[in-house]
C-alpha cells in the first residue's frame, strides 16, 4: 500500500564551473567575483566557498554566471573556489583559484602631466606590485596596461584623449579593484596639456663657438635663443633640447615664447629644438 498523496523531483544536469573572474582581490576581501560555467541552479541557498576563507553568499545571474564577494583574510593566500547549496550540501567544486594578495600602497608617479597625444610613460611607485596580465592603471575613465617593472614600481602609458585636462590616475591588480594616487593634499591627478607648436627661433642664425672665445658681452647676449610657438605652459620642468641630447633650461615668457640657454656649438650646420613640459616628452 502507498499514500495516497505523492510528489516528484527532478534530476538536472551537474552544475560545471568553467573559470573565475577577476583570479584575486586584495586580503582586505571586497572583490566581486564572477563564476562562469554551466547548468547553474537558481536557488535561494546558494553560496561560494573560498577554500579556508570560509563560505559567502552567492548571487546567481544566469545559468551560466554566479557572483560573490570575496571575503576578507588575514594573510596572502590562494584558495579553491567552489560553489554549493546550503550550509554544507551539494558542492560543486572547480579547479579555479582565488589568489588573496598584500594591500597595494601606493606612493609617488611622475612625470604627472603629458600630451593629449597620450604615449606619456608614467612610473608609479609603492608596494604590492606583482608581475600579472591584469596589472592596470586608469587615467580618469579609460583603463590601460601597466608593465611591471619590481614589486616597487610599474609603468604607465597614458591613453589619447581630446582635451587639455586633469584627471584623476588609479592603479589595479586585477583590473577591477582601483587604488587611487594619494599625496599629503589628496587625491593627485594626471594633467593634460595641448600640443606645443613651434614656429621659429629668434634669431635664427646663430655663429658657432670657438674654442679660444672669451665671455665677452656680446657672447654673453647670445647665449639665449628665443623659441616661438603655441600652448607652451610655464612648468617646473619646462626645458629645450638640442638635437638629439643636448638638454638646456628654458626660461617662460609667454604661452608663445620661451628663451633656451645655448649649447656650445664648434660645428656648424642646421639644429633641431624642441620644448618638454615635462622633462619626457617633446614637442613633434
Amino acid at each position: 500500500d502507498w499514500s495516497a498523496s505523492r510528489i516528484s523531483f527532478r534530476y538536472v544536469p551537474k552544475p560545471t564551473i568553467h573559470g573565475i573572474h577577476p583570479s584575486l582581490g586584495s586580503v582586505n576581501g571586497g572583490t566581486v567575483v564572477e563564476i562562469h560555467g554551466t547548468d547553474f541552479l537558481q536557488e535561494s541557498n546558494l553560496w561560494c566557498a573560498f577554500g579556508n576563507a570560509g563560505s559567502v553568499p552567492a548571487q546567481w545571474i544566469s545559468p551560466m554566471n554566479i557572483s560573490c564577494i570575496a571575503p576578507a583574510v588575514s594573510y596572502p593566500e590562494n584558495n579553491t573556489l567552489s560553489i554549493h547549496f546550503g550550509e554544507n550540501s551539494g558542492f560543486v567544486d572547480g579547479t579555479q583559484q582565488f589568489a588573496h594578495h598584500q594591500e597595494l600602497s601606493l606612493g609617488d608617479a611622475s612625470p604627472m602631466r603629458g600630451f593629449v597625444s597620450g604615449g606619456t610613460i608614467v612610473t608609479v611607485h609603492g608596494t604590492g606590485f606583482i608581475d600579472v596580465s591584469t596589472l592596470s592603471c586608469q587615467f580618469g575613465s579609460v583603463t590601460v596596461l601597466a608593465k611591471f617593472i619590481s614589486m616597487n614600481s610599474i609603468e604607465c602609458p597614458s591613453p589619447l584623449v581630446s582635451q587639455a585636462k586633469e584627471v584623476e590616475m588609479k592603479v589595479s591588480l586585477n583590473g577591477i579593484d582601483f587604488s587611487s594616487l594619494l599625496v599629503s593634499s589628496g587625491r593627485k591627478l594626471f594633467g593634460y596639456d595641448e600640443e606645443i607648436e613651434l614656429f621659429h627661433t629668434i634669431p635664427s642664425n646663430i655663429p658657432v663657438s670657438r674654442a679660444n672665445e672669451s665671455s665677452s658681452s656680446n657672447a654673453e647676449h647670445r647665449r639665449y635663443i628665443s623659441v616661438i610657438g603655441s600652448s607652451i605652459i610655464n612648468t617646473t620642468s619646462l626645458s629645450c633640447r638640442f638635437g638629439q641630447n643636448q638638454l638646456t633650461f628654458a626660461q617662460y615668457v609667454s604661452e608663445s615664447e620661451v628663451r633656451c640657454i645655448l649649447p656650445e656649438m664648434t660645428n656648424a650646420g642646421e639644429t633641431e629644438v624642441r620644448i618638454t613640459l615635462n622633462g619626457v616628452d617633446f614637442s613633434r
